[in-house]
């Protein structure tokens, strides 16, 4: 791995986590095309198809986070029902 304490890559890797733009396709720019950039999306691709199921199997209604994941426990903590309607469940 790069340095990540160097600004320059920290700022394409943030870029490619957070964009979501895939560097494999020669559609985008050559900035896009920089090593930081394509480790930040692997891993940002990587960590939504962890939570939400592969990108090859659609995109769901709802998409699942951390601040949706922690109302889900704190709901289901408190007695509440979860409506789920909408969320992809795993099979």
């Amino acid at each position: 791995m790069d340095n990540i304490f160097n600004p320059i890559y920290r700022n394409d890797y943030v870029e490619g986590y957070s964009k979501g733009l895939n560097p494999y396709m020669q559609l985008h720019h050559c900035s896009q095309n920089s090593p930081a950039f394509t480790h930040g999306f692997t891993s940002g691709r990587s960590y939504y198809e962890s939570l939400n199921g592969n990108v090859a199997d659609g995109i769901p209604a709802l998409l699942v986070t951390d601040k949706v994941l922690e109302e889900f426990l704190l709901a289901r903590m408190l007695g509440m029902n979860i409506d789920s309607d909408g969320y992809l469940l795993p099979n």
